[in-house]
């Protein structure tokens, strides 16, 4: 059986993730990049950012978290 390369929830560890407004920024750039219903949250004390209901490709995903000035150290998409 082959998997989807697309996911349906993520859960990333951000090392530059320290409050509401770099949440509110990379979910900015998730909507403009990508036109879906998802949502997303943080716990800024463990730096772990999780999205729900993103369909796209994990490196995509992964892309527009760079491209916004997070350091991703780690991720498992589901």
């Amino acid at each position: 059986m082959t998997m989807s390369d697309t996911t349906r929830f993520m859960r990333l560890e951000i090392e530059n993730m320290n409050d509401g407004d770099d949440l509110r920024r990379l979910q900015d750039a998730f909507v403009q990049e990508f036109s879906y219903d998802f949502e997303i949250a943080a716990d800024f004390e463990t730096k772990e950012v999780t999205i729900d209901g993103l369909w796209e490709e994990d490196l995509d995903v992964i892309d527009v978290v760079r491209e916004t000035g997070f350091t991703i150290t780690y991720a498992l998409a589901i």
